[in-house]
């Protein structure tokens, strides 16, 4: 599901909200080599790429960033503690490449913030694409109203 928002100060922006159930999977670089791992890494390529192909589709307007800021909103089911840098946001970045939505992933093109927040039994990840003249409004949007959103 994708979610357009005009929550900015300027009425013509937009930022968008792209709900994914679960959490983002496992990456790790150093296990790519192994053949086993090769085929999960693809399975989880293959999986977001679609999910966020279809989600784009419902969308009236092609979505594309030359400059672009990405929140990835973890939502936990429980207090287990787990490092963000095991969280694959690899395959998000992928799939947003793939899907045309940021024109690559290198930091001199985007920005990058992560947060987590808990709602017991119900583990899934939201990521807000924007603007990067926009980050500073997204994040309090975010923190503001849509945390609090997420947990009811």
């Amino acid at each position: 599901m994708i979610i357009p928002y005009q929550a900015l100060a300027d009425p013509t922006r937009y930022f968008y909200l792209i709900k994914i159930p679960g959490l983002l999977p496992h990456y790790g670089e150093e296990y790519r080599f192994k053949k086993e791992e090769r085929k999960k890494v693809r399975d989880h390529k293959e999986f977001y790429t679609a999910f966020i192909q279809e989600a784009l589709n419902t969308q009236a307007r092609s979505i594309f960033y030359e400059q672009a800021f990405v929140y990835i909103l973890h939502i936990f089911p429980d207090t287990i503690p787990r490092d963000y840098d095991n969280r694959g946001r690899k395959y998000i970045f992928d799939a947003l490449r793939a899907n045309r939505v940021l024109h690559t992933d290198s930091w001199m093109h985007l920005q990058v913030f992560e947060s987590g927040a808990l709602k017991p039994g119900n583990s899934h990840t939201h990521v807000l694409i924007g603007d990067q003249k926009d980050t500073l409004e997204i994040i309090q949007f975010v923190q503001q109203f849509h945390i609090s959103t997420v947990m009811q």
